[in-house]
């Protein structure tokens, strides 16, 4: 072919024509097993496991650091590796440092969860919302949230990182209570316990947290969140769920 493009008679092929041809239908022949083999190692690499695998955590107190401890531990036993868990300030803070590459694995909480970016590897555990008020007897020992109760309070709604603020506004708007009728202060919850602190706190934690136990011990009490059907459609996410008396058997 090539002595007929430049106008040569080749009459037979050369010792070396010969050879670069069976090379070049033995890689032909090859090829598909080079691909498969390619597309392998390539797979292998993206889905080895890095060296130091890196846990988010959450809050101070928070169940989050006790899960990642644990399921860290879990993984260096089985496939020995090593791990550390760093200390976050909640979900939102877990999925920026998740997306910057920042840590491995995290949990996170449903409704921080958006995009395609994160591939949920499984679910944990159902979390609450905890609806409390301190000095609820002065209200005239008031069970329920409504907008002649919030009309003179604030509330505080968590840490600015954390997934519990998220779903604190979530449901405040659900209920059409707007930030200027009940101010949303973003603290701490370590800050629940000073005199200053807000009288009304909406925490998102699971049930039977030792946050919730200390704050009912010193005088807060649990209060019914309202339309919780309402809740339900705005943000499916946000499941309806129930706190009995067994999660918090020291409170009264």
């Amino acid at each position: 072919l090539v002595g007929a493009l430049v106008g040569r008679k080749v009459v037979r092929s050369s010792p070396g024509h010969r050879r670069l041809q069976a090379a070049m239908l033995i890689l032909l022949a090859l090829s598909p097993f080079i691909f498969v083999i390619g597309a392998m190692l390539l797979s292998r690499h993206v889905q080895a496991m890095p060296e130091r695998d890196v846990f988010a955590g959450g809050l101070d107190r928070g169940v989050y650091n006790h899960i990642s401890r644990a399921i860290a531990d879990r993984l260096e036993v089985r496939n020995d590796v090593l791990t550390s868990v760093l200390q976050t300030g909640g979900s939102l803070d877990n999925r920026e440092k998740l997306l910057s590459g920042q840590v491995h694995l995290a949990p996170i909480q449903a409704s921080a969860i958006s995009g395609e970016d994160l591939c949920v590897v499984a679910p944990l555990f159902y979390e609450a919302a905890h609806l409390l008020a301190r000095g609820a007897d002065d209200d005239g020992d008031r069970q329920t949230f409504d907008l002649d109760f919030a009309r003179v309070k604030r509330i505080a709604v968590g840490p600015k990182q954390s997934g519990s603020r998220q779903t604190a506004d979530m449901i405040l708007d659900s209920l059409n209570i707007p930030p200027n009728l009940c101010r949303r202060e973003v603290i701490e919850w370590s800050e629940l316990s000073k005199p200053e602190a807000p009288n009304v706190a909406l925490i998102c934690i699971g049930r039977g947290s030792s946050l919730i136990s200390d704050l009912l011990q010193e005088g807060w009490q649990l209060m019914t969140i309202p339309k919780s059907d309402l809740i339900d459609e705005d943000h499916p996410t946000l499941g309806q769920t129930k706190i009995f008396p067994a999660h918090y058997p020291g409170a009264d």
